[in-house]
């Protein structure tokens, strides 16, 4: 396979994987608002019914929630952060750039 092909096959794979990145972070975020919803719910409409270890149990909801809620976020941002490198592109001079490390090791 040529460099160029090979490149190319990247590019495709790349462009897959951010898709799949998206549709999976929108996907996930359905559900997950869900539980958000309905834990906020049991927590406000149910706190004085339920025990100090149910009370600790809606709390770990919350942070699960939370973190997934993260995680989820930094999945669509890696769906999009190729598409911010593809519009803040830069002309470089190569030569240049290896003066410059090459001064670093002098």
């Amino acid at each position: 396979m040529t460099l160029e092909k090979t490149l190319l096959n990247l590019e495709e794979k790349n462009l897959e994987l951010e898709r799949f990145a998206y549709v999976a972070a929108h996907d996930l975020k359905s559900p997950l608002n869900g539980i958000n919803r309905l834990s906020q719910l049991l927590s406000e409409n149910y706190r004085s019914q339920v025990d100090n270890e149910g009370k600790e149990i809606i709390i770990l909801i919350a942070k699960s929630r939370d973190k997934l809620g993260k995680l989820i976020d930094r999945l669509l941002e890696y769906s999009r952060s190729e598409n911010v490198l593809k519009e803040n592109k830069s002309q470089i001079n190569i030569n240049s750039l290896i003066d410059d490390f090459s001064g670093l090791f002098v």
